[in-house]
């Protein structure tokens, strides 16, 4: 699994750089699923800068928060005392979750899974996830469709603007899919303008897997988890309905160990 630039030497811009996602909007859809099934133990894998944990803390829920990369989750641990909330983040490889505790739901959010580019990844994240839960437990993961990638040619260069305050972020993605590997190769230039000032930085991202809802089901229900639903985003009302744009979420439950 290849180490993402953004991740570990850029992890103090990252922040800076979603800082318009919408975090509350899909903490309050994962809040409604975990209502629906009773769930109050959380873990959050590939947790990232604590974001969605912190949400969830606030909101009552005891939650672990996971993360491979030390630097991201030096970010999450200050804003968790920032926002006077108590979470546990520990630096931990989502392929290797060994708790004694069982969780009630795991979270594998922001296209996490897609690191695991190789189906040996995959099971090995998946069989993780189940050993994690409780039988009945609840699994919730998004990934990215990439609905327009085909072919071994296919590339795409994809262009962002947007302006927060005095402050103007433009940020360039070039994809380019690998049709055997089922890969998409990307790499990024984020620049920031504010006052005058002007910071370029050119980011190396680690390849991210293409993945199916077929393929999801597929693995999921070999290791031991029943699909519940598929989303075309973060919206109940998007139920088996296709995503508005690259992103699909997915709810299933464990039915037996592996």
């Amino acid at each position: 699994m290849p180490k993402d630039e953004l991740y570990e030497k850029y992890a103090r811009y990252y922040d800076l750089f979603y800082e318009r996602k919408g975090y509350p909007k899909e903490a309050s859809f994962i809040v409604k699923i975990l209502k629906r099934h009773r769930c109050r133990k959380i873990i959050d894998v590939g947790c990232g800068t604590g974001r969605h944990a912190i949400i969830l803390a606030k909101k009552g829920y005891t939650i672990l928060g996971v993360d491979i990369s030390k630097e991201m989750l030096k970010i999450a641990r200050e804003n968790a005392e920032r926002e006077n909330v108590q979470v546990d983040f520990r630096t931990v490889d989502m392929r290797r979750l060994n708790f004694r505790a069982k969780f009630d739901a795991v979270l594998c959010l922001y296209e996490t899974i897609l690191y695991n580019t190789t189906h040996e990844e995959i099971f090995s994240t998946i069989k993780s996830f189940n050993r994690t839960l409780r039988k009945g437990g609840i699994l919730i993961l998004d990934f990215r469709s990439f609905l327009d990638a085909w072919g071994e040619e296919w590339k795409k260069e994809v262009k962002l603007k947007r302006k927060i305050g005095e402050r103007t972020h433009a940020e360039t993605y070039k994809l380019k899919y690998n049709f055997f590997d089922q890969t998409v190769d990307r790499s990024a230039k984020y620049t920031i303008s504010e006052r005058g000032r002007k910071k370029v930085l050119n980011i190396r991202r680690a390849p991210i897997r293409k993945l199916f809802p077929q393929e999801i089901r597929a693995y999921l229900e070999f290791l031991g988890f029943k699909v519940l639903n598929f989303y075309g985003g973060f919206d109940l009302k998007l139920k088996n309905r296709p995503p508005k744009d690259w992103t699909v979420v997915v709810t299933a439950k464990k039915v037996k160990n592996i």
